[in-house]
């Protein structure tokens, strides 16, 4: 009789116990951890710039009384150039498209003396300079690598000084021509990025006849700049 008591209890340990091992262990969730952000370019924004130009000025002067007389010169200047820009960036994928839109007043002047009739000379001034550009690049992430170009602007003088009377003559108009570069922008934090960048200008060709003080002569020029800027942006999400 003990044995079977015993028996049945030891049965009904065991079972109690296998029982125990299939209920469900109650245990607190993990903690859940928000998946971080995926940073994208896409937005608008608005920014400053300021950089180092170069202009060449390349001029040929004809003489319309001596037919194939011409008198040729290059100005070329250095100068500070700075102001402001506002874009829109649209990323899809890794490629980012973008237009963008920026004013810079200029500090490029020269004056050159001709060659042929020294020491009469000639004068070009950049007084201000934009653009109209689009945007295509590849994003690392916070790191946009890009290409861009379109139309250009400037407001440029040029004046010519005969030096014996000495008199002068100014012209000035807004030159549109074309621009195109590249460049590398970095995302820091707050909604904020900083680039560099790099663009060649070409405003085309002008004419001038400068008959006050040179009335025989005809005045062609063709002017090109190189930049090199740094900026930063705030970026609208």
């Amino acid at each position: 009789m003990t044995r079977l008591l015993l028996s049945s209890v030891a049965l009904i340990a065991l079972g109690a116990s296998a029982f125990a091992a299939d209920l469900p262990v109650r245990q607190a969730p993990p903690p859940f951890v928000a998946p971080l952000p995926i940073f994208t370019w896409t937005g608008f924004y608005v920014g400053a710039q300021v950089g180092a130009a170069w202009q060449r000025d390349r001029l040929a002067e004809y003489d319309v009384c001596v037919p194939g007389c011409v008198d040729r010169a290059t100005g070329r200047s250095t100068g500070v150039v700075g102001g402001g820009h506002v874009g829109y960036n649209w990323q899809v994928a890794n490629v980012v498209l973008g237009v963008e839109g920026d004013f810079e007043g200029t500090s490029l002047s020269h004056t050159t003396v001709y060659p042929l009739s020294a020491p009469d000379s000639f004068s070009s001034n950049i007084r201000w300079q934009s653009s109209v550009r689009g945007r295509l690049g590849y994003a690392f992430d916070r790191v946009l690598v890009y290409g861009t170009g379109g139309v250009a602007f400037a407001d440029i003088q040029h004046t010519y000084r005969e030096a014996t009377t000495p008199a002068s003559q100014s012209f000035s108009d807004t030159r549109t021509g074309w621009t195109a570069g590249g460049g590398i922008e970095y995302a820091l934090g707050g909604n904020w990025s900083t680039r560099v960048e790099y663009r060649y200008t070409d405003f085309g060709k002008k004419t001038d006849v400068p008959a006050v003080v040179f009335p025989r002569f005809i005045e062609r020029h063709v002017e090109t700049e190189h930049a090199v800027r740094v900026g930063v942006s705030y970026r609208f999400f």
